[in-house]
């Protein structure tokens, strides 16, 4: 599933993924948080993986 460049649209900054391994977005995960700030989620929780969505169906918080 690696490779070799960011799989989003709009690169983060690089100094947010100094040694960032990128991967192709396969598997969903559920991640919980208080709130998603423009540097990111605040109190993020990994909740586990999903298998009720594919990869295709997400997007990011906000984002409908």
């Amino acid at each position: 599933m690696e490779r070799p460049t960011t799989p989003l649209d709009s690169p983060p900054p690089a100094r947010d993924t100094k040694g960032a391994r990128w991967v192709e977005p396969r598997l969903v995960g559920d991640v919980e948080y208080r709130e998603n700030t423009s540097g990111g989620l605040r109190h993020p929780s990994w909740k586990g993986l999903r298998d009720d969505k594919v990869a295709s169906e997400v997007d990011l918080p906000g984002r409908h």
